[in-house]
């Protein structure tokens, strides 16, 4: 510092006033004063440093490792969503659906290569960047059969597809998942050890302030208190984080199953109830994708909010990720009053939420499981209420389901008769019964539907409803169609050949076949390898199934006739088919539904909807048939009105082809 004269004279002349004696006497103070102040500000500085240290480790902590768990975990869920894709495109028979499905595979590529990149822009430990590398030659072997099982399912070719699927996608899938757990839990310990050294930091920092507070005891119990507060706060915040979801501020799958842990050892020592009801959100995706995600975000912030306001001090309210919710009630008294709550819950629920634009509801499928009846322990109350929500859903969704063991047993024998199905296909167990169907005027029998039977070895003979809607829901439905509609083509020219009489042959078609792509291709090659009359083979379908895409089955049904087969609307009047769609299909039978039959001669509702479907079919010039004939009355009833062709247990039940033949040759009336 540079002074001239004249500013440094006002200095200069205060040091002169100073006796020389004092200032010498004081030397020692003001050395001493110096030193303190120096020392405190050695001591500020010091204790500074090492909490902006402690600070950026801290910070290196929250946002390198945290931010690295954050993109493992979205290549984890981009790879595990492409599998569930896969499974789905196989699965469904809508070509806009595949299409959907297949722009979202490759949506989740790219997602997952953006968050691969991203990470590996990140400073990464040798043991990370080795499962990079082999996450990497995973994937390489990975992407080909995941190509190759979509190429097989949009040729249709299902069966293959699920094959490959199962045998080799799947399983090497499930490896890259192996090694993103893998490379997720690597970064958790990364995380740890940071946390670890961040505290020993801490520690240095506290001993070298206790160390310099010697000297200044006062000052150095104030700047200690400053450092352990900041310690203490960014080590609240770090288990916050580590403990509670970061969007709803609610405990997270860590803290829940800790809480549960507790809450069971206190029900065992006092004898009673703990609730876990496991909540998912219906139809949340469909808020995602057409609202965006950050109204989705919102309402799971409002969500979280009201399930809290319907709990009480003591019990615990976490969301595991996504839409899906738990709520654990500690030390129930009784399972009613778990089942108040799961109302509860659904009540507030059905309220409107207000995310800044129109009115929105919301509703949730609950399950609930309860200890100790249906667990003892926190994975398995967790696993038994996820079992009884998903059953809710397949109830209809905005229910209650409590878990029932017969969960856990429908779903291996749902598992067993999937398995023996695509066994039962293998050996050739599929075959055909035969009903017939009688023209009431005559006796006659003028038509057989077709029917297939599971032959099983062990089981037996087994009807449709035992394993039809498995075989829908898995894809084999399509070539178990297939066979059936093979065989009863084969079987109509062997009577034609044998000389029975001229009768109809009915196949039924379920949605899947229906909308498969190749059921043009086969109808016609069942024709013509086959060599029957067109016109005697009878397509049957549900008004659901026509009603799914009128346009799209208007186009089908065209097809159809114009291979000269015959088109009839099965179980009418059960479905929501309107009548300026239904003069517009090229259809030429109605099929009353059996609903309507079984009690038409004592329920005035059931004979006057009988009534008006046969109006209906004579203004159309349709054929009428009625299933579901049980009792001589029934078939009196309908003969005064008119009905000209019935089917049901009072003609005969349905049977295997030789069993039928007598029918066919002496009429009904004769054998009967």
């Amino acid at each position: 510092m540079n002074c001239d004269s004249t500013s440094c004279e006002p200095i200069l002349s205060i040091f002169n006033r100073i006796p020389r004696t004092a200032l010498s006497r004081n030397l020692g103070l003001i050395l001493g004063f110096a030193s303190m102040l120096a020392l405190m500000g050695l001591l500020a500085y010091t204790g500074l440093r090492q909490i902006e240290v402690a600070q950026t480790q801290l910070d290196t902590i929250v946002n390198g490792h945290m931010v690295k768990i954050e993109l493992a975990t979205r290549m984890h869920t981009a790879a595990r969503e492409r599998t569930l894709i896969l499974q789905r495109i196989i699965l469904s028979s809508d070509p806009f659906v595949r299409d959907r499905e297949w722009l979202r595979f490759n949506q989740l590529a790219a997602d997952f290569t953006a968050a691969r990149a991203e990470l590996t822009a990140l400073p990464l430990s040798q043991a990370e960047r080795d499962l990079l590398m082999r996450q990497a030659g995973l994937t390489k072997r990975s992407v080909p059969i995941q190509e190759q099982v979509i190429e097989l399912a949009l040729a249709e070719r299902t069966h293959a597809a699920h094959h490959l699927l199962v045998e080799q996608a799947i399983p090497l899938q499930d490896e890259v998942l192996k090694v993103l757990v893998a490379l997720y839990e690597l970064q958790r310990e990364a995380s740890a050890r940071g946390v670890k050294q961040a505290r020993s930091d801490f520690s240095e920092a506290k001993i070298w302030v206790y160390g310099l507070s010697a000297a200044v005891f006062a000052l150095g119990c104030l700047i200690a208190f400053v450092v352990i507060h900041r310690a203490n706060a960014a080590a609240r915040e770090r288990n916050y984080l580590a403990t509670h979801d970061a969007l709803t501020g609610l405990p997270n799958r860590l803290l829940l199953t800790d809480r549960l842990f507790h809450a069971l050892a206190r029900a065992r020592r006092r004898s009673s109830l703990v609730a876990v009801l496991f909540l998912d959100l219906d139809r949340f995706k469909l808020v995602n994708d057409t609202l965006g995600h950050h109204v989705g975000d919102e309402l799971l912030k409002h969500v979280a909010d009201r399930l809290a306001g319907c709990v009480r001090e003591g019990d615990t309210v976490a969301r595991l990720g996504g839409d899906e919710f738990v709520i654990v009630l500690d030390d129930v008294p009784t399972k009613q009053a778990a089942a108040a709550t799961a109302s509860k819950v659904l009540e507030v629920l059905g309220q409107p939420f207000d995310l800044g634009g129109p009115e929105f509801f919301a509703s949730a499928s609950i399950g609930v499981s309860i200890f100790p009846q249906d667990g003892g322990n926190a994975r398995t109350l967790l696993k038994n209420a996820d079992a009884a929500m998903y059953q809710a859903k397949e109830s209809g969704r905005n229910t209650i389901q409590y878990y029932q063991a017969k969960f856990d047993e429908r779903a291996a024998e749902r598992l067993e008769i999937e398995t023996a199905l695509r066994h039962g296909l293998d050996r050739d167990e599929f075959c055909v019964f035969y009903q017939p169907q009688l023209c009431v005027r005559t006796g006659r029998i003028t038509g057989v539907e077709a029917l297939v039977r599971w032959n099983h070895p062990r089981w037996g003979i087994l009807t449709p409803d035992r394993f039809l809607s498995i075989a829908e829901e898995c894809g084999l439905i399509i070539p178990i169609g297939r066979r059936v509609l093979r065989q009863a083509c084969e079987q109509l020219r062997d009577w034609q050949q044998r000389g029975f009489p001229r009768i109809s042959m009915a196949v039924n078609l379920l949605g899947r076949e229906f909308w498969n792509n190749d059921l043009l291709a086969d109808v016609r090659d069942a024709i013509s390898e086959t060599g029957v009359d067109p016109s005697q083979l009878d397509v049957e379908l549900t008004e659901g199934v026509l009603m799914q895409n009128i346009d799209g089955a208007l186009r089908v049904l065209r097809a159809l006739k114009r291979m000269g087969v015959r088109l009839t609307v099965d179980d009418f009047g059960t479905g929501y088919s309107s009548l300026a769609y239904l003069k517009n299909f090229p259809i030429d039978a109605l099929k009353i539904d059996r609903s309507f039959i079984t009690d038409v001669t004592l329920d005035a509702s059931d004979a006057a909807i009988t009534r008006a479907v046969l109006a209906l079919a004579r203004s159309l010039d349709l054929q009428c048939i009625a299933e579901g004939v049980e009792t001589p009355a029934q078939l009196a009833f309908l003969r005064d009105l008119g009905c000209e062709t019935v089917q049901g247990f009072l003609i005969s039940e349905a049977r295997p082809a030789a069993a039928i033949e007598n029918l066919l040759r002496s009429g009904w009336r004769a054998a009967a």
